[in-house]
């Protein structure tokens, strides 16, 4: 059953709407816009709400409007027992709403209007689950493209992408999509360079002033790229601080988006440690080190579980026709004649291991491979 919040101070009135609807819906009840709100903080089933207009310290519009700040796609109904069209106007304007009722009203009505608005609700997060869901299959797709015609640089995304998740998983950060598309992207730039640069990096070897100029530019590049995506200009942002270190931040407002330039920044590093060949406790010291001058203090505290998390995965040695989805390499994977195909730390995909067995079969593909893989392993088993 959908759930309803309804919000009035006169009680007699809850227990009314509970009585009677009881049966239809899940019915919440608050008897003031306070309560209304905690409860809307509590419960993220509720697809709508009910005020009364006229209540003491947050009156109906006030309330709405902060429900629409919270959750734009909760259906919001004002109920009042004043015709006034100065008031519905205001209500409409600040609160948004989807009907605007006056008392009395009979529960046929009232339900009627209810099954209107929870049929807006389905519609709008239906629309909006579609889109996300749409999106996010492309930019995966594109992820993987580009993995694929560019092992080295994409291949560190995916590491950098898993070094991110941990860190916001240790923190009460909101909206965390936006950090993992950045992390998704934050090497796209790396598109306008050439193999051989890149792979002078991965390997470690000191690059001339004018290919650290090149490279030092790919940030710049990720966001002219990035900025055209709708809704995508905070990832852009993020992605074009990324080599920002954090004293220079000292003076500005934290935001989301400075945060996720810091996230960024600490993965990134900690990826070309990894990749220099240091040891997990090498790294934490450095990073710990380097706290306040290149990375935030409070993320950095987030990090020095995560190799204690890396060392749970159990390591295999595998040819081509036993790997699965899921798994992680442990190193690089080349083709017999010597061509790098996949990169150390990149995840096994349903569109990654296709690319193995094809090598394999037509090329060759140098084996046993090292991979990491979480014991008990839940993997899926692909159909080629």
């Amino acid at each position: 059953m959908a759930t309803i919040l309804i919000v009035d101070d006169d009680v007699n009135l809850l227990l009314s709407f509970e009585r009677n609807f009881r049966r239809s819906y899940t019915v919440l009840t608050a008897a003031s816009g306070k309560e209304g709100l905690q409860k809307i903080a509590d419960n993220k089933k509720i697809a709508l709400v009910i005020s009364d207009m006229d209540m003491p310290e947050m009156d109906g519009i006030e309330f709405l409007s902060c429900v629409k700040k919270i959750n734009s796609t909760i259906t919001r109904i004002m109920l009042t027992g004043k015709a006034d069209l100065k008031v519905a106007i205001q209500a409409v304007n600040e609160g948004n709403i989807f009907r605007f009722l006056t008392k009395p009203t009979t529960p046929e009505m009232l339900e009627r209007i209810i099954n209107d608005g929870l049929e807006q609700y389905r519609l709008i997060n239906s629309e909006k689950v579609l889109l996300n869901q749409t999106l996010n299959g492309s930019l995966d797709i594109l992820n993987e493209v580009l993995g694929l015609t560019n092992p080295v640089a994409f291949g560190r995304s995916s590491r950098i992408k898993k070094i991110v998740a941990h860190i916001i998983s240790k923190t009460d950060l909101e909206n965390t999509w936006q950090f993992d598309l950045a992390a998704t992207f934050c090497l796209i730039g790396y598109i306008s360079i050439p193999q051989t640069i890149q792979e002078k990096i991965y390997k470690n070897i000191p690059l001339d002033k004018t290919e650290v100029e090149l490279v030092n530019k790919t940030p710049q590049i990720a966001f002219d790229l990035i900025k055209r995506i709708p809704r995508f200009e905070s990832i852009a942002e993020m992605i074009l601080n990324q080599n920002k270190p954090y004293h220079q931040y000292k003076n500005e407002v934290e935001t989301p988006v400075s945060i996720g330039s810091q996230i960024l920044k600490m993965a990134i590093d900690v990826d070309a440690l990894i990749t220099s060949g240091m040891s997990a406790d090498e790294i934490k010291l450095k990073v710990i080190n380097d706290a306040e001058h290149n990375y935030n203090p409070h993320l950095t505290v987030t990090l020095l579980d995560y190799f204690v998390d890396v060392d749970y995965y159990e390591h295999l040695a595998l040819n081509v026709t036993e790997l699965m989805v899921g798994m992680i390499l442990d190193q690089d994977v080349f083709s017999s004649a010597g061509a790098l195909l996949l990169v150390k730390g990149q995840e096994i995909t349903d569109t990654v291991l296709p690319r193995i067995i094809n090598f394999q079969r037509y090329v060759g593909v140098m084996q046993p491979i090292r991979i990491l893989v979480l014991p008990p392993a839940k993997l899926v088993v692909p159909t080629v």
